[in-house]
């Protein structure tokens, strides 16, 4: 298995994508879409991969099956998660093709980041998440913290260097939601958190920096 996968991040960065996903209007929907746009991400290389290589590479065929195959969530809500990406122009359907969809982006320069596939899988299924039942806001929290680090990681030091303002800018998450979404992603063993002194004005108190696991710390093929 290749250790990552390409994940588009034009919609996050560009669009501000991710706080257009709130649980006050979505709710778990929220969640299922962000779970279904990692599905369909590592089902992209997994078929690069294989034999399933399409002429487009931003395309990935996907049935319902397929993407409960690598989630531990309901039909209903990969449906629902789907439609909400499509809603929100982060995929496009293939036209004539009922489980083709195209990852908007992906093929532009600096608008895909690294998906850390291998770490987030077990058994051919993406286990990592399925501790989430989907009833709780701070799963949502936690994968749009995750996704927001992995586009802004920079590809020089392999860290993401954020601040608070910066995450609520461009995920919605605010306040004391921000630092529960950290623990989240820390329990699941997804991020290591720890003080950037290099990026500090004030060595008393230096900002925080941000390592996704599963990808090298230093990036010298990107």
């Amino acid at each position: 298995m290749q250790a990552w996968a390409k994940f588009p991040t034009g919609w996050i960065l560009q669009q501000k994508g991710l706080t257009f996903i709130g649980w006050r209007k979505y709710k778990s929907d929220g969640t299922a879409a962000l779970l279904v746009l990692i599905a369909l991400a590592v089902k992209r290389n997994l078929d690069q991969k294989g034999h399933k290589r399409h002429s487009d590479t931003s395309i990935v065929t996907a049935t319902y099956d397929e993407i409960q195959e690598l989630l531990n969530i309901s039909r209903s809500k990969v449906a629902k998660g789907l439609a909400l990406l499509v809603q929100l122009k982060i995929i496009n359907r293939v036209e004539n093709h009922r489980s083709g969809y195209h990852l908007i982006g992906l093929g532009d320069l600096g608008g895909w980041a690294k998906l850390p596939q291998e770490r987030l899988m077990g058994s051919n299924r993406i286990s990592v998440f399925e501790v989430f039942y989907l009833r709780s806001k701070s799963e949502l929290y936690a994968l749009k913290l995750y996704l927001l680090l992995m586009a802004v990681r920079d590809r020089k030091t392999g860290y993401a260097h954020i601040g608070y303002d910066r995450i609520t800018e461009y995920s919605g998450i605010h306040g004391s939601n921000i630092k529960k979404a950290k623990s989240h992603l820390i329990s699941l063993g997804l991020i290591y958190v720890e003080d950037d002194h290099e990026f500090a004005r004030e060595k008393s108190e230096p900002p925080l920096r941000y390592k996704i696991l599963g990808l090298p710390t230093i990036i010298m093929e990107e």
